[in-house]
């Protein structure tokens, strides 16, 4: 709902407060968004007009409901009439009624109006009407970048060279005489077949296109640009303009080169998207960014024939790989338990899928198979003898050419871990390791500035002294020995 108004006569004044409401299915209706307060404003003796207006939003209505609009006095306000048409013949609107105090008025038409926002977006976009109404742009809103837009569009193909399609007029985004040219229009569509579950949307855009650019005898294809995006929001809600979403992805990026800097002649572009990972995604933004790289004599960056749709897909396979993370933490020479993940199909029909990873120190078994929907589970196994203790990191990644989000990969980190006197990590302390211990030995009191010494700093100063030696002798358990965990606490 937009705005209202009526004209009134009042019991000896035009000066009236008129409270309006909005509400469902009649008279007595669930309210629809707030009450306002309105004062008429003069038109004739003890006549007056007394509008209302909502921003957008505020009074939401669905498609295909009833809504009723309330006028009563304010309080402290005189008592007033809405003004009639004498017959409906006169301005008869056939798709309601007049009421009075509740009351069904039968072959009676209010002298108001009544005005809803237009929807900033459509099911689908087909050829919008550059050429129709006039020559307006339909819903397709310019928005230009420091002022740096097109002539005079839509263009009634007389430019001096004449390029022409057989849709009708096109879009011209037509800059002469060393000028810069750099704006963006698009619209907003609805996504067909919308499915509040749904996790991907599919788009797909089709248009006609004309590049060129040239100053004196000189060619410059590469100057005249075409950027084409669509855009989202991450709660799936209508964007409040084509330029104000929360993401955007190019589905096409031409230049002049695309259409040979061709003067007279407009080419078909073809390109498809996919938005994945918004649940219930309902709008799309398709817009086109016009624009040359610098000021030149000729640039022209034209569009015709647009079609876009953004469409949930059918039902399919979907890999779920559960879980996504595996963290292990261990002490070196300690055996690692195997851990297990599952593969499952949470979509439809059958897939298939294979497994792989990228590190040396563990295994997948099995590396492959299929599911119905069944969850499969496959076994990780680790083998870190002789490796140092440290922290390792690997992926496991799960492919499968049936399923629409595959890849899908598990994150693993496995950490070892060892006593601080183990300076190289292999889990004993021994005389290699003492050997480290004599080279950082400083004295106490003397600061051990040498960042290759840092993990000899075994206590709490900054000094590598007797203190951390009686901390390295209690850990002290030969070669081949691990040492006792606790003992550097």
């Amino acid at each position: 709902m937009a705005a209202a108004d009526c004209f009134i006569a009042g019991s000896g004044t035009w000066d009236v407060d008129v409270v309006f409401r909005i509400r469902q299915n009649g008279p007595g209706g669930a309210q629809v968004g707030p009450a306002k307060i309105a004062q008429a404003t003069y038109q004739a003796v003890n006549t007056g007009i007394v509008g209302v207006s909502y921003a957008p939003g505020e009074v939401p209505l669905t498609p295909g409901s009833t809504y009723f609009i309330e006028m009563s006095p304010a309080a402290g306000s005189p008592a007033f009439a809405a003004y009639k048409f004498h017959s409906q013949a006169d301005n008869g609107y056939p798709y309601g009624s007049a009421y009075k105090d509740g009351v069904l008025q039968s072959g009676v038409d209010l002298e108001m109006t009544i005005m809803e926002y237009k929807p900033w977006y459509s099911p689908a976009i087909l050829n919008p009407g550059f050429e129709d109404h006039g020559g307006t742009l339909d819903d397709w809103r310019i928005t230009l970048f420091d002022g740096k837009g097109p002539d005079k569009p839509p263009h009634d193909n007389t430019n001096p060279y004449g390029p022409r399609t057989p849709f009708g007029d096109h879009f011209a985004g037509k800059i002469t005489s060393w000028q810069s040219m750099d704006f963006t229009m698009g619209q907003i569509v609805e996504v067909s077949n919308y499915d509040p579950a749904a996790e991907r949307v599919v788009c797909s855009l089709s248009a006609y296109v004309q590049l060129h650019g040239h100053t004196g005898l000189t060619e410059e294809p590469l100057n005249v640009h075409q950027l084409w995006e669509i855009g989202w929001n991450n709660d799936g809600s209508v964007p409040a303009s084509v330029n104000r979403c929360d993401h955007y992805r190019p589905l096409a990026s031409i230049d002049g080169t695309y259409t040979g800097n061709d003067r007279t002649n407009f080419y078909p572009l073809t390109a498809a998207g996919e938005i994945r990972g918004v649940i219930g995604l309902k709008y799309v933004a398709l817009r086109v960014r016009l624009y040359n790289g610098a000021p030149r004599e000729w640039s022209m960056s034209n569009i015709d024939n647009v079609s876009f749709v953004a469409a949930v897909p059918p039902p399919s396979p979907k890999l779920l790989v559960e879980p996504r993370v595996i963290e292990r933490v261990l002490w070196i020479g300690e055996t690692a338990t195997p851990d297990v993940f599952t593969v499952t199909n949470a979509g439809t029909g059958s897939l298939s899928y294979e497994i792989s990873d990228d590190a040396s120190w563990l295994e997948v078994s099995p590396t492959s198979g299929s599911s119905t929907g069944e969850s499969d589970p496959i076994t990780v196994t680790y083998d870190l003898a002789g490796l140092p203790a440290a922290e390792r990191t690997a992926t496991i990644t799960v492919v499968s050419q049936e399923a629409w989000n595959s890849p899908q990969t598990i994150s693993v980190t496995f950490t070892t871990w060892t006593v601080g006197p183990d300076f190289d990590r292999d889990g004993d302390v021994d005389q290699f390791d003492f050997g480290i211990f004599q080279r950082c030995l400083s004295g106490a009191g003397v600061v051990q500035q040498d960042p290759l010494c840092e993990p000899t700093l075994l206590d709490a100063d900054e000094d590598v002294d007797g203190d951390d030696l009686s901390i390295f002798l209690r850990c002290l358990s030969g070669p081949g020995l691990l040492a006792e965990p606790t003992c550097d606490d």
